[in-house]
């Protein structure tokens, strides 16, 4: 399902917006809009208050995977 949306952009967004072309605007805005919502989701995430034992598994997680993209795996 889609929505149709009438947005007001500053002078300098919309010039920007406009110079992707015909089609592209609207896919260009969508992931702009998408990637706020995943922003406040991660916020809404950290702001979560977390136990010892949590805190230390997301850091040894974190730690694994460090040493995973290191090894190039």
């Amino acid at each position: 399902m889609t929505m149709k949306l009438s947005v007001s952009l500053s002078d300098d967004t919309g010039a920007h917006v406009r110079s992707l072309g015909h089609g592209r605007a609207s896919s260009y805005i969508d992931r702009a809009v998408r990637n706020q919502m995943l922003r406040d989701e991660v916020a809404e995430i950290a702001a979560t208050p977390r136990t010892p034992e949590e805190v230390a598994f997301f850091e040894d997680a974190a730690a694994a995977a460090a040493e995973m993209w290191a090894a190039g795996e």
